[in-house]
């Protein structure tokens, strides 16, 4: 496999994430910390609600702080 570095140039670039646990989560809000529009993907709807209202579902080291920081300047959708 040949994988190259990519860098993403436009910051309007839509970012979708499949699966909001402790890979996707994470994933999406330093995306979303960077100022790329992200789309989370998940079935768990109470996650979901939780995490639409900033709160983390689990411990993560800065993650509770970061994701309210998204979800306020509405990076995430």
């Amino acid at each position: 496999f040949i994988i190259k570095k990519m860098k993403i140039q436009k910051k309007n670039t839509v970012i979708s994430v499949i699966g909001l646990g402790r890979v996707g989560l994470p994933l999406a809000i330093v995306f979303a910390n960077e100022g790329y529009i992200v789309h989370g993907i998940g079935r768990d709807e109470k996650k979901i609600s939780e995490i639409n209202k900033g709160k983390m579902p689990f411990i993560e080291k800065g993650g509770a702080k970061l994701l309210k920081k998204v979800i306020d300047r509405k990076s995430t959708r």
